[in-house]
């Protein structure tokens, strides 16, 4: 990581593990790691207090996170048969998680405050785009 202001690079995380996909959001940071046996895990850290955490873990799994404070999404690619798109999401700080999304390849998720925004792909090969406020609950399809 580069600090801009102060013009210094920073080690994130001491690993010879390969590293990819990150995101910010002020001093929280997500990626994905893939460690010599092949484990996918989608690590946390906050640069303020050092509190790292594993957020999630597969063999066939690559995860591609977006984070917003302590809230994360994550799309999850099962690249094995039966393949699957899904999306999840953490709040690091209160610990809860869940699946996000419908049944359809669901795919590109962005979080900002507490909503959730993501493509999904149906059987029919169409392309939607779907909200979910956190706050309600409240998942609906975006007509544009």
């Amino acid at each position: 990581m580069k600090n801009l202001l102060k013009g210094y690079t920073t080690k994130i995380s001491a690993t010879t593990s390969f590293q990819a996909f990150p995101d910010i959001s002020g001093t929280r940071i997500v990626w994905t790691q893939i460690d010599d046996a092949g484990v996918f895990t989608l690590q946390y850290k906050n640069l303020a207090t050092g509190f790292t955490s594993k957020l999630a873990s597969s063999t066939n799994t690559p995860f591609v996170a977006s984070i917003d404070g302590t809230r994360v999404v994550w799309m999850s690619i099962k690249y094995t048969e039966p393949f699957a798109f899904n999306i999840y999401f953490k709040d690091v700080a209160t610990g809860k998680s869940s699946r996000i999304g419908t049944p359809n390849i669901s795919i590109t998720p962005i979080i900002s405050g507490k909503k959730i925004v993501w493509s999904e792909i149906d059987s029919s090969n169409h392309s939607s785009l779907y909200i979910k406020d956190l706050a309600t609950g409240v998942t609906k399809k975006l007509n544009l």
